[in-house]
């Protein structure tokens, strides 16, 4: 242990010793620690980014509805499915929504229009990605209640109040409703769909707003046109379907033999254009990384060489020391680790000051997390490594005679 001490403490004063020469070998691997940093945070952020922005949390939820195609006795999800889903998956569930659709003659004063009018239970703003623009957003409470409030859309709010008036209250199919807020702009492609929309409580919606011959899906009060599980972030999809699909043949008496009664909406279908994208964005950033890890490697490799050189008459007096070939190697070797940490810890500064000053000026998506930091560091300990192989060897069996003479 005290041997392996001396070692290190003898790398750290030969790789300091001579500041200028360590400050270019720790900038040229800090260069390719950075394109690799920059690559992987960069694509990162922009796979985060493009989630949000087009699919938002749908891209990891189930979206459960009635299959169609299959003549059954069971219908559509109903309310109480979500208990049955959320104990089959537990701690997967991050959040849970219901929801019922219909059309409608919503009507203020002398303005009128005919919008879709949802009703909805549980955490709606998962998919209804849009900020409050005027009053609040409906609490969860009063989502599973038969008040009659409502929020409109940003589209719905223009049609029905042109000048801009605060909206207090409109008319659904004949009946009062109260307007607690409107949404502001769709932070994301699916939110549109509520651009031109009414959103009330679920039951609310089921018993006074819905008319039988404005909408093609006719549920029970406690039917729902559809279900959202919202899984974790990381959560095996392909699984948490499994177990859904398995507490829902059993909550309806389904067959698990038979094709099973309800869809599971796959978001990874939209998902794959988005993939296809990033994928080659990512082959193009993967190559200026490559390119820029295999220079600052040559580099380095090159200026640890020449470094070796500088120190032939130290190693020769180290050797004529009593200091064996195998200790010149670690020696070597341990310096080399020792700069190419260095070189990623100084790269990975630079890219993340760089990139926390894009992202508060330019909103610049960006992310980067623990793993990437501790490959990027295991990879310059690695090209230290490797690169100071040769120049190690070539040390260590050096007679001290002909390094003195050096």
């Amino acid at each position: 242990m005290m041997r392996l001490v001396a070692l290190v403490h003898l790398a750290f004063w030969s790789a300091f010793s001579r500041p200028m020469r360590t400050a270019l070998m720790i900038a040229t691997l800090a260069g390719g620690a950075a394109g690799v940093t920059l690559t992987a945070g960069v694509l990162q952020g922009y796979a985060r980014a493009m989630e949000a922005l087009t699919f938002g949390a749908y891209s990891r939820s189930l979206v459960i509805t009635e299959n169609s195609f299959v003549e059954d006795r069971f219908g559509p999800p109903r309310l109480s499915d979500i208990t049955h889903i959320r104990e089959a998956l537990g701690e997967r569930v991050e959040a849970h929504a219901a929801w019922r659709r219909s059309g409608g003659d919503v009507r203020v004063g002398r303005y009128q229009a005919s919008l879709q009018v949802y009703g909805v239970t549980g955490a709606f703003q998962h998919e209804a990605d849009m900020p409050v623009a005027r009053g609040r957003t409906l609490t969860d409470g009063e989502t599973r209640s038969a008040l009659r409030l409502c929020m409109l859309g940003p589209g719905a709010y223009r049609l029905l109040f042109p000048d801009g008036g605060d909206a207090e209250s409109i008319r659904i199919n004949g009946v009062n409703c109260e307007v607690v807020g409107v949404f502001g702009e769709p932070r994301s492609q699916l939110a549109e769909r509520y651009r031109n929309a009414v959103i009330a409580p679920f039951t609310a919606t089921a018993r006074y707003f819905e008319t039988p011959d404005r909408f093609g899906f006719q549920p029970g009060a406690h039917e729902a046109e559809r279900l959202t599980i919202v899984l974790l972030r990381g959560v095996n999809r392909d699984a948490a379907l499994i177990d859904a699909d398995r507490a829902l043949r059993r909550a309806h008496g389904a067959s698990q033999a038979n094709v099973s009664p309800f869809l599971f909406a796959d978001p990874a279908a939209p998902a794959e254009a988005l993939a296809r994208q990033r994928d080659l964005i990512a082959r193009l950033l993967i190559s200026i990384a490559i390119v820029s890890v295999l220079v600052a490697v040559t580099g380095y490799a090159a200026a640890s060489m020449a470094a070796v050189e500088m120190q032939r008459r130290d190693i020769a007096l180290m050797m004529m020391s009593g200091a064996s070939g195998r200790s010149i190697l670690g020696q070597v070797l341990a310096e080399g680790i020792i700069l190419g940490i260095a070189g990623g810890v100084t790269g990975i500064i630079i890219v993340g000051a760089a990139a926390i000053l894009a992202r508060t000026v330019f909103d610049f998506p960006f992310q980067l997390d623990g793993t990437v930091i501790a490959l990027v560091l295991a990879g310059g300990a690695l090209t230290g490594l490797v690169a100071s192989l040769g120049p190690a060897r070539r040390a260590a069996a050096g007679s001290p005679a002909l390094n003195a003479r050096a």
